[in-house]
């Protein structure tokens, strides 16, 4: 039942990520350029999730994992603060 949540996770941050890069690229604001970016970081966060529990359950994938979101929230958090400025 796990392997299904997180495929539907991967997908559902897949779907989000599209759809707020295409809405930006319709000539949206900033806010949802990076809003894309982090839901496609976080996309690819899932797919590690799945590969360190299904596929290689006896690697610890998990300092990658927690780098990569933290990653994606440092970016986030740029996109807000620093170029909320810009426009």
């Amino acid at each position: 039942m796990s392997e299904a949540i997180y495929g539907l996770c991967a997908i559902t941050a897949v779907l989000c990520a599209w759809l707020l890069l295409k809405a930006y690229w319709k000539g949206g604001t900033s806010l949802l350029f990076w809003s894309g970016l982090f839901f496609g970081i976080q996309a690819l966060n899932n797919v590690l999730l799945m590969l360190d529990k299904i596929v290689f359950p006896s690697i610890d994938l998990s300092l990658v994992r927690l780098s990569i979101a933290l990653f994606a929230i440092i970016l986030l958090l740029y996109g807000l603060i620093m170029r909320a400025d810009a426009g």
